[in-house]
This record gives C-alpha cells, sequence and structure tokens, in this order.
C-alpha cells in the first residue's frame, strides 16, 4: 500500500511540477516533493545489478498479491463472479 502512495506522489509532483508537460514526458528538473522509492534507485543505480534486482522484487510483488488476490475472490465483474480460478 505504502508503495502505491509513493508512485501517486510522484506522479502528482509530476504533473504538478512539470516544465513542459507531456509535450516531454513530464520531465522535472527538481523534484519539488521527496520520494523515497526514487531515491534508493537513484542511488542503487550506482552498483550496476542492484537496481535491476530492486526493480524485479517490486515488479515481482506485484505481480504475486495480484495473483494471491485473483485466487481467494476470483475475476469478478461488479459483484459477478466471472471466474472462478482454482489451484491445483
Amino acid at each position: 500500500m505504502k508503495s502505491n502512495f509513493l508512485f501517486l506522489q510522484h506522479s502528482i509532483d509530476k504533473a504538478a511540477n512539470s516544465f513542459c508537460g507531456s509535450s516531454c514526458g513530464f520531465i522535472l528538473n527538481y523534484p519539488t516533493i521527496f520520494n523515497p522509492f526514487n531515491t534508493m534507485i537513484l542511488y542503487a543505480s550506482q552498483y550496476f545489478p542492484l537496481d535491476y534486482i530492486i526493480l524485479v522484487l517490486v515488479i515481482a510483488y506485484f505481480f504475486f498479491t495480484t495473483l494471491a488476490g485473483m485466487i481467494k475472490i476470483g475475476i469478478r465483474f461488479i459483484w459477478i463472479k466471472v471466474v472462478v480460478v482454482v489451484v491445483l
């Protein structure tokens, strides 16, 4: 949940403080809101494979938590179960 807040916080900072908007991809010269995840990735990039390992762990975390949620409640549209996921 905290990582979702960090991504949202960074996106709001980019949208509010980008000097050229969507034409350049919301580039920030000087971020105004501190983002600990971004700082961690920037420092980890100095040690080559460490930043890739961290990103793979974050992506794997999102993938496996999504998979666990789909297994637990299935795939639903509003309140109707569309697909029941069964683990063998």
